[in-house]
This record gives C-alpha cells, structure tokens and sequence, in this order.
C-alpha cells in the first residue's frame, strides 16, 4: 500500500471517527516517544549497571497521550479554531495575522503552561507518586520545560493554525511532538 493511500485511509477513519483515530494517533506517538526518549537516554538501572527498557513507563506515556492528551488536544484545537479577533476592533480589523497571532498566544500562554502541569502531574500519579513528589516534579521541570516549549511551539502552531485543517491540527502537533514527546519523556525521567 502506497502513503498517498495510507493517508486516504487515515483520512477516512479521522472524518468517520474522530475521537477514536486521534486517541490511537496520539498514544502511539507518545509511546513511541517514550521508547526514542529510552534507547537514546538510556537509565542504568539501581541493581545493575546494564541499561534497562522500562516497558510500564511507556505504557504510562501511551496511556496518557489516548486517554488525556487526545481528547483535549483534540477539543482545544476546535475552540482555537473559533476565536477571532472581534469584528469591530478598530487597529486590527479582523486581520488574519492578528486572529493567528491571537490564537498562537492562547495556545501559549494558556495552554501550555497547563497542559506541562497535566503532563508532569499525570506522568506522576500514574508511576505512583504521591502529592509531594508531583509537586517536587513540577518545581524543578516545569518552567525550564516550559521555556523550551516557547522555542519550538509558537512556531510550529503558526503554521499549524494558518495552514492546517482543523481536523488535522491534532495530527500536525502530533507529527512534530514525536520529536518533543522524546524531550518531555527523557524530562519526565530525570
């Protein structure tokens, strides 16, 4: 089967069922993360000194991308989609760079921030960490993870928002968060 009909058929079962195909888009792209994350950085483990695969903190970072990340990924891409600047604002006139600078800030300034606390929050409970260690986790990577973040995404969701379909918006930030779910996981980790 040739890509161009891989993507009819990935586009066919996004319009057919949404919710279901970015779940499964989303988990395999964390999880495939996750694994990059592990084989390039890898932990020795307590016990030993032979690197070790750690299958369940894949699973976590799977889990987490299907059943947290997708959905309201999903829906944060829609609401995006239906800002824009007010008709009747005098400076800016409804301008198309202004709506996506608008909407590029949002996503920054707002989700981000929130979506690296859910991140590093879930990353936490799942491997059983109590109240304490989520805190502990979120004091020392959450602003420097959120500075990188500022380097790459604002970019990339500039792009995303001017040239990319609203119901492939998921599937472009997924695209490059392969690279960034990489980062987020060898964070995670440390």
């Amino acid at each position: 089967m040739n890509q161009f009909k891989i993507f009819q058929k990935y586009n066919k079962w996004l319009i057919k069922y949404p919710y279901r195909t970015n779940a499964l888009t989303t988990g395999a792209l964390f999880g495939v993360g996750d694994i990059i994350a592990q084989e390039l950085f890898p932990e020795k483990s307590e016990q030993s000194s032979i690197e070790q695969f750690d299958l369940t903190r894949t699973l976590r970072a799977t889990t987490y991308g299907t059943v947290i990340f997708s959905v309201i990924g999903d829906r944060w891409y829609k609401v995006l989609n239906g800002i824009n600047i007010p008709s009747n604002y005098y400076i800016l006139k409804r301008s198309k760079i202004a709506t996506l600078v608008l909407r590029v800030g949002i996503d920054q300034l707002i989700f981000a921030p929130f979506g690296l606390i859910l991140y590093y929050g879930s990353m936490s409970v799942m491997s059983g960490g109590t109240l304490q260690a989520v805190r502990e986790k979120l004091r020392l990577q959450w602003w420097p993870t959120l500075c990188a973040n500022w380097v790459v995404w604002p970019v990339v969701q500039f792009i995303n928002f001017s040239l990319v379909p609203v119901h492939y918006r998921l599937l472009c930030v997924n695209s490059v968060a392969l690279l960034w779910n990489t980062f987020l996981s060898m964070r995670n980790a440390q």
